[in-house]
């Protein structure tokens, strides 16, 4: 589900358009795992790929195998916390649970 929103935000920078861009913020920041995932992909490309596609714009960065740039310090706080939340999530509904 995630990955799709960050296909949709994409297609959204791509035809300029903030509904669609807006929809894929925000499963980005419910699902922070394709904002990780790109931030992957983007470490592992080579700087000559980067620099092409930038230079053909937006529509160039709306491949959804493409990362046109790291993620950013503030994303990568918003999963830690995200995963830390899940974690306390999944512990405090086993709490009464026999296992």
């Amino acid at each position: 589900v995630a990955w799709i929103g960050g296909i949709v935000e994409g297609l959204g920078q791509g035809f300029d358009n903030a509904t669609l861009s807006a929809i894929g913020l925000g499963s980005r920041l419910l699902l922070p795992t394709d904002a990780l995932w790109r931030g992957a992909v983007f470490s592992m490309e080579p700087a000559t790929l980067v620099a092409t596609a930038q230079q053909l714009g937006p529509v160039g960065q709306a491949n959804p195998f493409f990362a046109a740039q790291s993620v950013a310090p503030a994303m990568l706080v918003w999963a830690a916390i995200w995963v830390l939340g899940v974690l306390a999530l999944g512990l405090w509904s086993f709490r009464s649970r026999e296992v």
